[in-house]
């Protein structure tokens, strides 16, 4: 910040304020917390913190020339899927819905609906009782309140009566059996999803898990990886969501958004690639033309050599 000199004193325009440094770090810091969220941090082999970007991954999970005429024969193997939790179980966002308002009715507390579910969804649980309920501003009081819910969503998790819909499953098995590797995303620990998937009979239907033993902090980290487990770069993933904010996050760092239409309008939805709002919509063939601007590596960059050549014979313009 700069300050205007009030005093005739001054022998410039400007006098240089003592917030100028503290101004400059903090915008560094800011810089460097938005390039911390949007990669994955990670350490060089001399100890030093360093980051992978998307760019990054794209270059190190590229097709080899091998794999470019295996893609030939077999072209959706080389993309990958991303699944939210809420997105393939029908009733995910009920036993939340059925904890918050067990807890409102015993403390005469106002009643919460699945609006507010949704917009808790991405918060901690003492800033949406602060925030979004608006139940308590006494902090001892809010961390009580988020502790319950914690506990009572912990004990119910395993026996929950959730359901998943039957052509959530003919559509999972549809992309597998074109050889599209399917992920998971939850909150969740891997133990417990995959309880409840075997109950559901449905945990053959994905080959990797994004889930809280991965300490993934934004949406981008977990499309990250999603993208590193499956071995597939980025922008060969798509992520199939229901919030804007997934949808966001999937383009900053070079994904495709399937945006299904639910708690958001298609509205809402509208930066994601495609939006739909049952499975059955949809054909593996949505899939693949999600990826059709990408083009194929050999082709670019024959053409790329091809402009360099024919500049170098013009010269600079």
């Amino acid at each position: 910040m700069r300050s205007v000199p009030s005093g005739p004193d001054s022998d410039n325009g400007f006098d240089r304020d003592d917030d100028d440094e503290s101004s400059f770090w903090s915008t560094d810091e800011s810089w460097k917390a938005r390039n911390y969220q949007r990669s994955l941090p990670s350490f060089s082999a001399g100890g030093e913190e360093r980051f992978l970007g998307h760019e990054e991954l794209n270059e190190r999970f590229s097709p080899s020339p091998t794999q470019r005429l295996r893609y030939v024969i077999q072209p959706d193997e080389q993309f990958a899927v991303i699944f939210s939790w809420n997105v393939i179980i029908r009733n995910a966002r009920e036993l939340d819905l059925e904890v918050w308002q067990e807890i409102a009715r015993s403390r005469g507390l106002l009643l919460p609906d699945m609006d507010d579910v949704v917009r808790a969804e991405y918060m901690p649980r003492e800033k949406a009782i602060q925030r979004v309920f608006f139940w308590n501003l006494d902090w001892g009081e809010t961390k009580s309140l988020a502790f319950e819910h914690a506990v009572k969503v912990q004990e119910r998790f395993l026996n929950y009566d959730f359901s998943i819909d039957h052509d959530v499953v003919n559509w999972l098995r549809a992309m597998g059996k074109h050889k599209i590797t399917r992920c998971l995303h939850t909150s969740r620990r891997r133990q417990e999803i995959v309880s409840v998937l075997e109950r559901l009979n449905a945990v053959n239907l994905f080959e990797e898990f994004v889930t809280v033993e991965d300490e993934c902090s934004t949406p981008e980290q977990v499309i990250l990886t999603a993208s590193f487990k499956a071995q597939r770069p980025p922008q060969h993933c798509a992520i199939f969501a229901d919030n804007p904010r997934d949808v966001l996050a999937a383009h900053e760092v070079s994904a495709k958004a399937v945006g299904r239409i639910g708690p958001f309008s298609a509205f809402e939805l509208k930066l994601a690639d495609v939006t739909f709002k049952d499975f059955d919509e949809l054909s593996v063939y949505n899939v693949r033309r999600l990826f059709g601007s990408l083009g194929t590596g050999p082709q670019d960059l024959q053409l790329e050599r091809e402009e360099k050549r024919y500049d170098g014979g013009m010269g600079p313009l």
